[in-house]
């Protein structure tokens, strides 16, 4: 009798150690443009990404990585990356974010989009598992949702005009300006839009004195933001132009994560924050509250990307106090389907979880299995 009940726990247990046992897989998307997407960074057609499936019991979390070649993120070194990790989730639960997170951090230092992919994935599960939307379970509802900005990549001057004539209607455009381009082209597009315009110069001046002159016509222009107008890592230039600028300035590409908070306070009015470059909506919601306590107003922001890593940002978007959630709109051929956008206005999914789902299977991927060991 006893030996019978030893045997039936034993068993018990080892069907306990199955069930829970996470497994991770991979899919690599390759993903194009309807048309070209320009910035001082290079023109964008297509877009790789990895996409990372957590699969626990019958429930499986989705993720995402972003391969951004500026930020040094590659498809290899992702991939190499999170085959690392996959030892990590052997007899886990999804209960155990905080925990697992720290091990991966630990794990692969400085591969942030790496983090961010497997914690997109851990906070889809746990929102599955549980039946609730992330905004949800963590007690956002009801907060009002930004309207978010739509980007306009470099153009010609005549291009650029007809392209902002055709989003007439939508009530934020985020215009994409180089140094190369005459300022005052602004005050073409203001004859022919009216809504709320942000300019991004992506770093495009390294000289304090001609950044903190085009925020003054930006500003004669109504314009209402101006991002990173100084190069990354010039950040006494940066702190000028926000000291003498009649607009608010957003910092990003000098920002990457909690770290770097409290390192730019003096030098920018904003903070956009994306999950490739913080490590996940863990680390973006630390950033959130901590750029709360230091006066800092909030962007949630994305890159060209999949809609699975937007919607994900997306449950944060409650608290945030700007959204630049557009990367997926220019895709032609997204498998996946999750948050909606409406002039503007952002419609989050109330499916458990991030709220994403496949919607096609019609797209190149390489499937890749990662044993437990």
């Amino acid at each position: 009798m006893a030996t019978g009940e030893c045997m039936h726990v034993g068993g018990l247990q080892r069907v306990r150690e199955e069930v829970s046992l996470i497994k991770l897989t991979l899919d690599i998307l390759n993903l194009h443009l309807d048309e070209p997407f320009v910035s001082n960074k290079g023109s964008v057609t297509n877009v790789r990404q990895m996409v990372v499936h957590l699969h626990w019991e019958r429930y499986v979390g989705i993720g995402t990585a972003v391969f951004a070649k500026e930020y040094g993120m590659h498809a290899h070194t992702v991939q190499e990356a999170l085959a690392k990790c996959a030892k990590l989730f052997s007899g886990a639960t999804p209960f155990e974010i905080e925990h697992l997170l720290d091990l991966v951090e630990a794990v692969v230092p400085g591969q942030p989009t790496v983090v961010a992919a497997v914690d997109m994935a851990l906070h889809d599960l746990l929102g599955k598992v549980v039946g609730l939307p992330l905004h949800r379970l963590w007690g956002f509802d009801g907060l009002p949702l930004p309207s978010t900005g739509l980007s306009v990549g470099v153009r010609h001057e005549q291009e650029l005009i007809e392209r902002v004539q055709q989003f007439a209607q939508w009530p934020i455009l985020k215009i994409k300006l180089t140094a190369a381009h005459d300022v005052h082209l602004v005050r073409r597009l203001r004859d022919v839009y009216a809504g709320r315009i942000w300019i991004d110069g992506n770093g495009s001046w390294e000289d304090a004195k001609e950044a903190v002159a085009a925020s003054e016509v930006f500003y004669e222009c109504g314009v209402e933001l101006l991002e990173q107008p100084i190069r990354a890592g010039l950040l006494e230039c940066l702190r000028v132009v926000r000291e003498y600028s009649p607009i608010p300035i957003v910092v990003d590409e000098d920002c990457f994560g909690p770290q770097d908070v409290l390192r730019v306070k003096d030098c920018a009015d904003v903070i956009n924050i994306k999950l490739l470059k913080c490590g996940g909506l863990r680390r973006a919601l630390e950033m959130i509250r901590l750029a709360r306590r230091l006066g800092f107003a909030v962007m949630l922001g994305c890159k060209t990307e999949s809609v699975v890593g937007i919607t994900a940002m997306a449950q944060l978007a409650g608290l945030a106090d700007y959204l630049d959630l557009d990367g997926h709109l220019d895709l032609s051929d997204d498998p996946y389907s999750g948050m909606t956008v409406v002039r503007g206005q952002i419609l989050l999914p109330e499916k458990p979880g991030i709220g994403v789902t496949t919607q096609s299977e019609k797209y190149r991927k390489t499937r890749t299995e990662v044993e437990q060991q």
